[in-house]
C-alpha cells in the first residue's frame, strides 16, 4: 500500500488523485496552524481501489477543507477519518463529498471535532448513490466536543440517496465536557485543567490509533497533545 503523508505549510494546497484498478493509497494531511489554509482534493476511484484519507486540522486560523471523491469503479472501499481542533476566534470548514457512481462500493466518512475559545467549525458531510449502484453501504458520524461556552460546531450529516438496494446511516453528536466525568476525575486528585485535558485525550486517542506508521502517529499524537 502506497503512503502519503503531507504536512502542508502553503495556504493553498491542491490535490488530484486518481486511484487505478486495485490500488491501495493512504493519504495523511497535516494542517498545523497554516493561516487561511485551504486543502482542496479531487480523487476519482476505479475497480477494486481501496482509499484512506485521514485529515488532521489544528488551527487558530481560519482554514477550510474540501474534497470530493468520485467512486467510479466496482468493488471500491473509501475511508476518510478527520481530527479538527481550533481555537482562539477561528473558522474552520469542513465539506466532504463521496459520491458512489457505481455498484458494489463502501464508504465511511468520520469527523471528530473539539472547540476551543470562541473558535466555530462547520462540518458537511456528504454521501450520493447514483441510480443503479446497487449493494453500497455509506456510513456517516459526526462527533463534537466543545471547551468553552463561546465555541461552536455546527454539523450537517447530507445523504442523496437515487437507489433502494442500499445501506445508509448518518450519526451526530455534540456536546460539552461531561460533568460527572469531571467531577469524577477531579475527585481523584486532578485540578480540573488536567481532568479536562485527560477527557480530551480520550476523545482523540481513538482516532490517532488508526494510523499504522508509528513515527507519523508519534509525531501528530505529540502536537496534538501539546495543543489541547
Amino acid at each position: 500500500m502506497k503512503l502519503i503523508y503531507e504536512r502542508y505549510e502553503t495556504a493553498n494546497p491542491n490535490y488530484e488523485l486518481e486511484l487505478k484498478e486495485n490500488e491501495e493509497l493512504t493519504l495523511i494531511s497535516f494542517n498545523n496552524n497554516v493561516k487561511d489554509a485551504k486543502l482542496t482534493l479531487h480523487a476519482k476511484q476505479q475497480t477494486n481501489s481501496k482509499l484512506y484519507i485521514y485529515n488532521f486540522i489544528l488551527n487558530e486560523y481560519n482554514s477550510i477543507l474540501y474534497q470530493d471523491i468520485d467512486v467510479l469503479g466496482l468493488n471500491t472501499n473509501t475511508i476518510i477519518i478527520n481530527l479538527i481542533l481550533s481555537s482562539k476566534n477561528s473558522k474552520i470548514d469542513s465539506n466532504i463529498s463521496i459520491n458512489h457512481l457505481n455498484k458494489n462500493t463502501k464508504s465511511l466518512l468520520e469527523t471528530y471535532a473539539i472547540s476551543k475559545d470562541e473558535s466555530v467549525i462547520k462540518i458537511e458531510n456528504v454521501g450520493k448513490i447514483k441510480q443503479g449502484c446497487h449493494k453500497v453501504s455509506v456510513r456517516q458520524k459526526a462527533k463534537g466536543l466543545t471547551l468553552s461556552n463561546q465555541s461552536k460546531i455546527e454539523a450537517k450529516p447530507i445523504l442523496y440517496i437515487d437507489e433502494y438496494d442500499v445501506e445508509a446511516s448518518h450519526a451526530c453528536s455534540i456536546g460539552s465536557v461531561n460533568k460527572d466525568d469531571l467531577f469524577y476525575l477531579m475527585s481523584r486528585g486532578l485540578d480540573e485543567k488536567e481532568a479536562r485535558k485527560l477527557i480530551v485525550q480520550g476523545f482523540l486517542t481513538p482516532i490517532i490509533d488508526r494510523i499504522e506508521d508509528k513515527k507519523i502517529k508519534e509525531e501528530i499524537s505529540n502536537i496534538i497533545t501539546n495543543r489541547i
